[in-house]
């Protein structure tokens, strides 16, 4: 009965600017690709309601789709067609704060994980990238699909350089299962762009040792030894990821050949490089500048070249 009170109040809230949206947006709504028409196992009316609220929205009727939405969801909150129709429909809208209060209602009512965990994927390769951000971050709250979420959460706060949000949400992930090497290398991402090389080496290196397999962690571990002045390592773990090619680890591993020895034959280290990138790493181990003032290493990057 509260749920009931609380659902129709935030729609007397909504509908006065949902009104204009709706108007500006029916075409679109009306052909919108993902709504989810009625199934699943509930007699509490819903799935007839559902089943109508897509009629109107088809039909361009928007507040009529938005009302019959709204009353599926107050038949039975953990029905997840409605509840999913009525959060998109929300979005849409423009009404992100609404659609985070059907998904929290969807989401308490929902006693599966493995259910959530579906619908998050789908969200995400659907490319709904608000609303699956929205029904994680519901997940966070209510203190479900963790670590999956937090996780989800940080990778995507990460993708939009949100970095503060990216901590706070690997952090969660790492308190509730610091075991988890997804959990560890994104806390280590962030220690290594935040340039802190004394906090990202022991995450890194915790990282590998974990067996995370990805594909940037010995770039990113190589350069941390690099900064913290441990070239030896710096080469050590350049010539071990020889063989996945990498053009800033190759970069790295001359650049690290040259501090100890500045004569150092880097030639090997062009060994099935694509052309395109031979000069550019020949320019970055040895300079335009450097290479007109000397002509000795000017004859050798000719040779090499």
């Amino acid at each position: 009965m509260r749920a009931g009170f609380r659902m129709r109040a935030l729609l007397l809230l909504a509908l006065s600017v949902a009104c204009q949206a709706a108007f500006r947006n029916a075409e679109s709504i009306a052909v919108d690709p993902h709504w989810v028409d009625s199934s699943g196992a509930t007699d509490s009316g819903a799935i007839d309601a559902n089943s109508r609220a897509i009629e109107f929205l088809r039909s361009r009727e928007t507040e009529a789709g938005l009302l019959k939405l709204q009353e599926a969801v107050e038949l039975d909150p953990g029905f997840a067609p409605a509840a999913l129709n009525l959060a998109h429909l929300y979005v849409l809208l423009e009404e992100t704060a609404s659609a985070r209060e059907v998904y929290g209602q969807f989401i308490a009512a929902t006693a599966s994980d493995d259910v959530l965990f579906q619908i998050g994927q789908d969200l995400e390769e659907q490319r709904r990238t608000e609303e699956a951000r929205t029904f994680f971050e519901g997940c966070v709250a209510a203190g479900r699909l963790s670590p999956e979420s937090s996780l989800w959460l940080g990778a995507e706060a990460l993708r939009q350089q949100e970095y503060a949000r990216a901590a706070r949400f690997y952090d969660l992930a790492f308190a509730a299962a610091p075991e988890d090497v997804r959990g560890i290398f994104g806390l280590a991402l962030l220690r290594f762009m935040a340039r802190d090389w004394q906090a990202a080496l022991p995450l890194l290196q915790d990282a590998r040792q974990a067996g995370s397999e990805e594909p940037s962690l010995p770039y990113l571990l190589a350069r941390t030894h690099y900064e913290l002045g441990n070239v030896r390592q710096t080469v050590e773990i350049a010539r071990s990821a020889a063989q996945a090619y990498d053009i800033e680890l190759v970069q790295l591993h001359g650049r690290a050949l040259l501090v100890l020895n500045y004569r150092a034959d880097l030639s090997p280290l062009l060994e099935g490089v694509p052309d395109r990138d031979r000069e550019t790493l020949l320019r970055s181990w040895y300079g335009e500048e450097d290479l007109r003032d000397n002509p000795e290493l000017y004859l050798e990057f000719q040779q090499m070249f």
